[in-house]
């Protein structure tokens, strides 16, 4: 699955190999189908591409659930941004992005950290 996936992504950048979208996403996604994280996360950051916010959020969820940490960070992401049909769920966005801060991903800190002042502010105001 290693194979796949890194050919799947040399594919899709046209790094060593013709650039092949088609060929690249058919890699990527037969590698998320085992549950391959980053396969998974990969074939979020095709179909969110494609503006595909739904089925993004599917490929993250499935690797967030395993626990990658990148993966976490997009679904939370995608709760903040309201792109998701249920539309912005701050709660579930920050329950996502301490789950990466806490790995230590550096954007679900400082964006926690933002979203955690912004309440304060309110609560004090």
């Amino acid at each position: 699955m290693e194979a796949m996936v890194s050919l799947g992504i040399m594919y899709s950048r046209g790094d060593g190999v013709k650039l092949d979208k088609k060929k690249a996403e058919r890699l990527i996604l037969a590698a998320a189908k085992t549950g391959h994280p980053i396969a998974q996360l990969n074939a979020g950051i095709s179909s969110q591409d494609r503006g595909n916010f739904q089925e993004a959020f599917r490929f993250y969820k499935m690797a967030a659930d395993q626990g990658y940490t990148n993966a976490e960070y997009s679904v939370a992401w995608l709760y903040h941004s309201g792109k998701l049909d249920t539309g912005i769920n701050l709660d579930e966005a920050k329950r996502f992005y301490a789950r990466a801060a806490a790995k230590g991903h550096e954007e679900a800190k400082a964006t926690l950290a933002r979203l955690e002042a912004l309440e304060a502010r309110k609560r004090g105001a």
